[in-house]
């Protein structure tokens, strides 16, 4: 008698889960395009027969509901996003340097060497005093103009030390939040109990994790997740390691460094947003600053050279035109007694004689020859060209992270619905749901109808 009254038991259980089961499957298909999550299914578990010792149906684990994914998914998806933040990072720093050399229209370097130029030949044209103040004035703005992109190029070098830094606390951050979520999600499954919702939350970190630096991630049996950048580890069960920025190169000042706080080494980075900002800062900013100094160098040298060799006003002796001790472009500016006169100094002819100009014919000249140290480019062909390699850079950038930003959604995509969550996938599950939930129900009418029969039917014999 005992055994009918709670043979209702296990049928009451299978209804549960069943329930629970397709409570699951819904939210499944409702969560389909939010990004991090993957199919959602119950991890349904048998339960132990009856044997002599226990008549009642025992049960041998709890019903959980599992992600799918696929791990080579997301190991693709996460290498792939490194490669991405590695050229958004530099298609950001490339158009920062390409604005420092194109903007504004008319105030570039380039612009004002054309002026420069032109001003000498006005003065070997008409050699009055107008025409030598105004090559001074042009001279002038010339310098200002190299100070000015030198000044500029400090600036993005600063932007770039600025976001490294704020990259490595948010690596920090996700270490944290990644050591303590693998300690939970440990001492969770230790005692049987499944967290979807744990895991989803700490993939979601790794592929954030990913885009700022290549990583590389191992699950352990425990559910641990540790994360290593290079050959070392960040993230180990539940601990973590430090990253700090550091002072670097001290030979270099703006240099800065990421090491690990533990050690003091230096952190290699493969990829990701902070390789590429590294590359920018370690490669091509101090190769375009080398170029521009080279041109500054070269067009104090040679203009000083000419200038010497005449004679200004009066048959005085020439002098520099520039300032011969500052040959960079941080610093160049126009000689001192060139600055200080109201034009005498300038140096138009050999003789100095009023109508001899051949010195600032000759200035006009040296616009038009090879003598930049490759031999074959003028100043502003040398230019052009240090413009021209920055705007295919950027392009080449642009290119790339268009491409990776493709791939990366198809990634998603496929992270998604492989094997997650299918609309025809899961209508057939909920299905075959719906059918066990019915069966289940039928069980429990029928033995609902046979305790009816005994209650109401039984021990009327003989009234």
């Amino acid at each position: 008698m005992s055994g009918l009254f709670h043979a209702n038991e296990p049928d009451t259980q299978s209804l549960l889960t069943t329930e629970l089961a397709m409570f699951t499957t819904d939210r499944g298909v409702a969560a389909k395009e939010i990004a991090g999550t993957g199919r959602r299914a119950m991890l349904l578990e048998s339960e132990r027969p009856p044997d002599a010792k226990s008549p009642m149906y025992t049960r041998t684990g709890a019903p959980g509901a599992i992600p799918f994914r696929s791990g080579f998914l997301d190991w693709q998806y996460r290498r792939e996003k490194s490669v991405l933040g590695v050229a958004e990072a530099e298609g950001q720093f490339l158009k920062r340097l390409e604005a420092t050399f194109c903007e504004p229209v008319g105030n570039t370097i380039g612009d004002s060497m054309d002026r420069f130029w032109l001003s000498w030949k006005s003065l070997a044209d008409t050699p009055a005093a107008q025409a030598r103040r105004h090559v001074r004035e042009e001279g002038g703005l010339l310098a200002c103009a190299f100070r000015r992109a030198s000044q500029a190029l400090d600036e993005l070098a600063d932007c770039l030390h600025r976001d490294l830094e704020s990259r490595t606390s948010l690596i920090n951050d996700f270490a944290a939040g990644l050591a303590d979520l693998n300690r939970r999600i440990a001492s969770a499954e230790a005692a049987g109990q499944a967290v979807p919702g744990l895991r989803q939350r700490r993939s979601r970190i790794l592929d954030r994790l990913a885009r700022l630096s290549q990583v590389r991630i191992e699950e352990t049996y425990t559910g641990a997740a540790n994360v290593s950048i290079g050959d070392t580890e960040l993230v180990h069960a539940g601990e973590y390691r430090r990253l700090l920025a550091v002072d670097g190169h001290p030979a270099r000042g703006r240099d800065l460094g990421i090491v690990w706080e533990y050690s003091g080494c230096p952190v290699s980075f493969a990829g990701g947003e902070v390789g590429g900002l590294i590359r920018a800062r370690d490669t091509w900013l101090p190769e375009t600053q080398n170029a521009l100094d080279a041109l500054a160098r070269c067009l104090v040298t040679a203009v000083n050279e000419l200038h010497r060799r005449g004679a200004a006003q009066g048959g005085l002796p020439g002098a520099d035109f520039f300032d011969p001790l500052r040959v960079t472009a941080r610093l160049v500016q126009l000689h001192g007694r060139t600055a200080d006169n109201w034009g005498e100094e300038i140096v138009v002819g050999r003789t100095g004689a009023r109508k001899d100009v051949d010195m600032a014919r000759a200035q006009v000249g040296l616009a038009e020859r090879a003598v930049m140290p490759d031999g074959c480019s003028t100043f502003k062909g040398f230019y052009d060209s240090v413009v021209s390699t920055i705007r295919a850079r950027r392009a080449a950038a642009r290119d790339v992270a268009e491409a990776q930003n493709m791939l990366v959604e198809q990634l998603a995509i496929h992270r998604r619905s492989d094997p997650g969550a299918s609309l025809d996938l899961e209508l057939a599950n909920m299905i075959k749901l719906q059918h066990a939930s019915l069966a289940a129900a039928r069980v429990i009418t029928t033995m609902d109808e046979a305790l009816n029969t005994v209650v109401e039917g039984m021990g009327i014999v003989g009234r």
